[in-house]
Parts: C-alpha cells; sequence; structure tokens
C-alpha cells in the first residue's frame, strides 16, 4: 500500500483526488506485469491516457465554444507559428483546459508511479516527471514559478498540438544524455535547431 507522501509540486489538489483511485487500480496492473520500471510507467501512463481519453473525447463534442483569449509571453513569441495559432483559435477554452488536466493526470500517474513501483524518492521522482513531460501556460503570468524558471518555463498553450504530434523527438538515448533539465528546455532546443 503507497504510504502516505507530500502533495506532488505539479498536479492540484482536486486532480489528485480524483485520479488516486484510478492509479491504485494501475498499481496492481504494473506489479502483476513483471516489467521494468520504465515498461511499467509506460503501461501506467498509457492505460491513464486511454482511459482519459476516451472520456475526453467524449466531453470534446460538449466543449464547443469559444476559443481562449491568444496570450503569449513575448519572451516565448519566436516559439509559435501560424500553424499554432490556426489550431489555438478552433479549440474551444474549455476543451484547452480539458487537455491540461489530461496533461495533469498523466505527470501524477507517472509521479506515483515511479516512487511507488520504482522506488524513487519525491524529489527525483519529480525531477524525472519534470524531463520527461512538457508542462504549458494559458496565461502569461504563470508562465514561470519555482520550479520552471529561464528555458525550463513553462511552455506557452498554442504549440501543445504541435509537440504532442512529435512524441518520438528523441531516442532513448538522447534523453537520457539531455543536459536540459525539463522537456521544455529540450522542446525550445530543439524548436531553436528547427528539429520542430
Amino acid at each position: 500500500m503507497p504510504t502516505a507522501r507530500a502533495k506532488a509540486p505539479f498536479v492540484d489538489v482536486t486532480i489528485e483526488r480524483k485520479y488516486r483511485a484510478s492509479a491504485r487500480r494501475l498499481e496492481c496492473v504494473l506489479l502483476d506485469s513483471g516489467s521494468g520500471v520504465i515498461q511499467g510507467m509506460l503501461i501506467c501512463v498509457a492505460a491513464t491516457v486511454g482511459a482519459l481519453g476516451i472520456a475526453w473525447l467524449v466531453l470534446a463534442l460538449k466543449f464547443r465554444g469559444p476559443s481562449a483569449p491568444l496570450q503569449v509571453h513575448p519572451d516565448d513569441s519566436w516559439l509559435v507559428t501560424s500553424a499554432d495559432v490556426s489550431w489555438f483559435t478552433s479549440t474551444s477554452e474549455k476543451m484547452l483546459r480539458s487537455l491540461l488536466k489530461q496533461d495533469e493526470a498523466t505527470r501524477w500517474a507517472s509521479w506515483n508511479s515511479l516512487l511507488d513501483q520504482a522506488g524513487l524518492p519525491e524529489d527525483l521522482a519529480t525531477s524525472r516527471v519534470f524531463k520527461s513531460f512538457p508542462t504549458y501556460y494559458v496565461d502569461p503570468i504563470k508562465r514561470e514559478d519555482p520550479h520552471h524558471v529561464g528555458d525550463d518555463a513553462h511552455l506557452p498553450v498554442v504549440i501543445k498540438d504541435r509537440v504532442s504530434r512529435n512524441p518520438g523527438l528523441l531516442s532513448r538515448e538522447e534523453f537520457e544524455a539531455a543536459p536540459e533539465r525539463t522537456m521544455n528546455a529540450i522542446i525550445r532546443r530543439f524548436i531553436r535547431d528547427g528539429r520542430l
């Protein structure tokens, strides 16, 4: 049984409560699978995304409405393309927020998996999650926080679709050797280099 621990620094309390039961059910699958830590984490993420993805797809039909106002921090304007803006303006604000909640649930499930299955300490599990998953902002005021400054700062949500459509940007070896602390910094480097 998982032990009590501090709240993940990247998850809001409602997501944590809402998906705790699902994560516990997934733990049984992971324990019985006999797979390695990384495979177990991927199973957990895939199961979470699969189960939640269907719900969000159904809800997406109900989320037709106005798009969110396009707000990009001046330091991030170079990240955005016209295709990003086109996707953003065709997506409702409710749908954007639900996509961000889905990302948050995936990060939380991975963090729990790293703590419970891999036995990593909280700080190491947190840094691993930050390096594995990008984080986004809708409001430029929320671009930076204590964990995300400079190139590690959250990415503008307007580029989320482009990032999501390119999941295999780096090989396992590139990922392990990357000097960046977060996936956000890796994505900024890839955009700078023209790889994304």
